[in-house]
């Protein structure tokens, strides 16, 4: 088994599909190499792959690995090297999952993107649309969309226009409809008194109660089954020889599967059309491989009725008291939530709940359904928005007590961990330079043993192995030996607040020894505002920039000398230029040059508890799209104030 297979694996099963299938699916895609930056909590991910991916397989890839590193505060970038030539059929598949992986994928975007076809005219490709909203909207982020088809393997340049076939179409539709609206009304008027006709068979014959049925999740190639399940879209199309094709999908919450069925008259053709969704169904008929779906498996229906479903019970007993949900999501909110503000306030009212919260992420959107829901349902509305929030600047020095930075000795520190979790995860080396002026004047440096084997992914990452740690101290005398080390020093370090200060001090507070009260400056915030043109604020860039020597990158005290150098530059830089002689100095400039686009967003929840608050909410909103939108709509904290 490749080293490069093997790493693989060990994403598939992290991200949580580390069974033989998912990974069956990928056969012939290699994980080549991870490069992470930890001062900006990035990692990024370098596949080669001789064809492309099925487009649903690819975004469960990608959309995991986000998910799952979000969690931890860290964000990933997939970059995919593709032996097979790409097409305008690659463009047309993967665009939905390319607006998803640069924000833009919102109940807007698929109006005005549905049915977007590239096509290849010979002298360019052309992305068309139906509408001109569409054109002028994608436009202006296309190089945003041309970045993520890049990141996965299509390199085509394109040009967004009108398809003036389709738009005739339309037109010609809408002018059909309106003598067709004509004809339905008299129809409707004439058939007023025809007695009607229940029947829950919607295709085929009955299927009898006693029938064994079967889950989604067992079903195989070559089975006969019948199956139950919630109907929740369907797919009517007819074939230019005049038959239909009806592609419904099911899920028992075992497992999900499409459905087909071929018209064999026009009479079948309006039965087939008229099949809604959103329904319970029991199905019967042949499971088989549906090379048109990319190999997957796929029910060829025989019979198909109706099924009455009992709805969830109330969770909560009649005599306790009913909760109040302070944070739904809606559709709204993209790829977050597949419930409408109107589904939300019917279940609330059947669980007798008095109150419904809606919070979509960074969107108002819902509110007018939410409030003739809430009027329908007798459920009181709470208007609220999950917001983006950020810091307008992060600090640059903290546990600040005026003192002169000039002259001082400092102790520049770094950590080598075995992950990214303060709680979780160890710390395996701790290193540290003393240093005045540049100058080196004692150096730190210890291993630590973590009471369990390193991954493979921590040897790669950081170079040490379990021979380096197992004879090494334990942790509380390598904690003490540092304190006595830094005593009577400032200290420094690469972006140290986020992860070195946090992640020391938690081990302190294990071990009941003092937490870190002394001065830290952090140089990658202070580089962030000396130098905010320079888009990369990697320890190994600034080294470069610089011209510091840093000959083992994610060695603790190779990365701390580096840093030390670094502080030597830029404090010399921010006394020169700015006359910051005081520690306290230092966040006075920590929202210069619109740092809030540096800083990552965390989700904060905002309730509205009037008219005015709702007021307040809806300029908020405003603000935080109007001006503060970096990738995502922000809402920085001054705009509380």
């Amino acid at each position: 088994m490749s080293e490069n297979y093997s790493k693989l694996q060990i994403l598939l099963t992290q991200i949580g599909h580390g069974d033989d299938t998912f990974i069956n699916q990928l056969a012939g895609i290699s994980l080549d190499d991870v490069e992470v930056i930890p001062e900006d909590r990035k990692w990024i991910f370098e596949f080669s792959t001789d064809r492309f991916l099925d487009s649903t397989l690819l975004a469960r890839l990608i959309l995991d690995t986000k998910n799952t590193f979000s969690k931890e505060n860290i964000n990933c970038d997939l970059i995919f090297r593709v032996s097979q030539k790409s097409g305008v059929n690659e463009l047309n598949e993967y665009w939905h999952l390319v607006l998803a992986l640069i924000d833009h994928s919102t109940p807007y975007t698929n109006e005005i993107s549905r049915g977007i076809n590239f096509v290849n005219t010979g002298e360019r490709v052309e992305a068309l649309l139906m509408t001109q909203a569409g054109i002028d909207y994608f436009s202006n982020i296309k190089d945003l969309i041309a970045q993520a088809y890049l990141s996965l393997g299509i390199g085509i340049p394109f040009v967004f226009t009108i398809d003036s076939e389709k738009q005739a179409e339309i037109q010609e539709q809408f002018e059909n409809s309106q003598a067709a609206e004509i004809h339905e009304s008299a129809t409707e008027v004439a058939q007023a008194a025809e007695p009607e006709y229940h029947t829950n068979i919607l295709l085929g014959n009955p299927i009898p109660d006693s029938t064994k049925l079967l889950p989604l999740d067992e079903v195989n190639d070559g089975d006969n089954v019948v199956v139950e399940g919630y109907l929740f879209k369907s797919d009517y199309r007819e074939t230019k020889r005049g038959g239909a094709i009806l592609t419904v999908e099911i899920t028992d919450y075992t497992n999900s599967i499409s459905a087909k069925v071929f018209s064999r008259s026009k009479k079948d053709n309006e039965t087939l059309k008229n099949i809604p969704s959103n329904l319970w169904v029991k199905i019967r008929g042949r499971v088989a491989v549906d090379d048109y779906m990319g190999g997957e498996l796929s029910l060829n229906i025989n019979d198909m009725q109706t099924i009455e479903k009992e709805s969830d019970s109330d969770p909560i007993d009649e005599n306790q008291k009913h909760r109040i949900e302070l944070h739904a999501h809606t559709t709204m909110t993209t790829l977050n939530a597949v419930n409408s503000a109107s589904e939300l306030f019917a279940q609330a009212a059947e669980w007798n709940q008095d109150a419904l919260a809606i919070t979509d992420n960074a969107d108002v959107q819902a509110f007018p359904e939410a409030s003739a829901s809430a009027k329908k349902t007798g459920v009181k509305a709470i208007y609220g928005l999950e917001a983006n929030y950020v810091e307008d600047g992060e600090a640059i020095a903290i546990n600040t007590n005026r003192e002169i930075l000039k002259d001082c000795q400092y102790t520049i520190f770094d950590i080598e961990t075995t992950g990214l979790s303060a709680v979780n995860d160890k710390i395996i080396q701790l290193s540290a330079v003393k240093m005045k002026n540049g100058v080196v004047l004692d150096t730190f440096d210890q291993f630590i043993n973590p009471g369990f084997p390193l991954s493979e992914q921590t040897i790669n990452l950081t170079g040490i192995t379990d021979d380096l740690v197992k004879n090494s101290k334990p942790e509380a005398e390598v904690l003490k030996m540092f304190q006595q080390f830094y005593a009577g020093t400032i200290l420094a370090g690469h972006n140290v607040i986020k992860f070195d200060y946090g992640f020391v001090n938690h081990a302190l507070a294990v071990h009941k020894l003092p937490k870190i009260n002394t001065l830290v400056i952090d140089t990658l915030n202070l580089a962030r505002w000396l130098y905010p043109n320079f888009g990369r604020y990697t320890l190994d860039f600034l080294s470069k920039k610089f011209s510091v020597n840093l000959e083992h990158h994610h060695r603790a005290i190779d990365d701390s000398t580096a840093t030390g150098m670094l502080l030597h530059i830029f404090l010399k830089e921010a006394e020169e230029n700015y006359g910051v002689v005081y520690d306290e100095q230092l966040n006075e400039h920590t929202d210069d040059h619109e740092s809030w686009r540096q800083t990552r967003p965390t989700h904060l929840s905002i309730l509205v508890k009037n008219q005015t608050g709702l007021k307040n909410l809806y300029k908020l909103v405003s603000e935080s799209n109007i001006n503060y939108h970096y990738r995502v709509s922000r809402v920085p904290k001054s705009l509380f104030n």
